[in-house]
């Protein structure tokens, strides 16, 4: 797991809006969606269109759409997270 990965990790303990892992890891837009697309696929990061309504992988559009959701770090992330 990269130092971002990390620190983007470190803001998913609860479903969490983009602008708030924006805002908190002061990164860039294309940092962050390719990191969230990498958690994402290796099933660490979970993807929410709303605070309780979590999206199959098949709904997920990373392309148009990653600033209008929610992210949620996975057990298996956390478990990750909690490791390093």
């Amino acid at each position: 797991m990269t130092d971002t990965e990390y620190n983007i990790i470190d803001e998913l303990y609860f479903v969490t809006p983009y602008d708030a892992i924006k805002r908190e890891t002061e990164l860039e837009d294309k940092q962050i969606k390719e990191n969230l697309i990498h958690l994402i696929a290796n099933g660490i990061v979970k993807v929410y269109q709303s605070a309780d309504k979590a999206l199959e992988s098949e709904a997920i559009d990373m392309e148009e759409r990653y600033r209008s959701y929610s992210y949620l770090a996975s057990k298996k992330g956390l478990f990750v997270h909690n490791q390093r």
